[in-house]
């Protein structure tokens, strides 16, 4: 391998597949003013829903999360950098019938 070979690498070649394209006026209707619950809101793929859905302003996001601690730190960043966003935080599993009830 030579340095010609070497190329800048798009988020598509990893992928394996073409980005999908988000309406972003059509998701911020959707999501504007509703309530909204993310489960696994401390995981990864989880937590950067949660940051995604709160720039769509909704009424309350609630964070359903098993581990407490993951719990605890998406709760303190959405303290930080989203602070008039109404989170509630649910710290249950969905095995848990009366976790979801709450």
């Amino acid at each position: 391998m030579t340095i010609e070979n070497v190329r800048r690498i798009n988020l598509e070649d990893l992928l394996g597949r073409d980005a999908v394209r988000i309406n972003s006026a059509e998701v911020g209707q959707m999501l504007g003013g509703a309530v909204v619950m993310v489960t696994g809101a401390g995981g990864s793929i989880g937590s950067e829903l949660c940051r995604q859905v709160a720039r769509f302003a909704p009424a309350r996001l609630v964070f359903f999360e098993h581990s407490e601690f993951a719990l605890y730190r998406i709760g303190e960043e959405f303290r930080e950098l989203f602070p008039r966003c109404r989170s509630p935080a649910s710290s249950a599993t969905s095995r848990m019938p009366s976790g979801c009830a709450r």
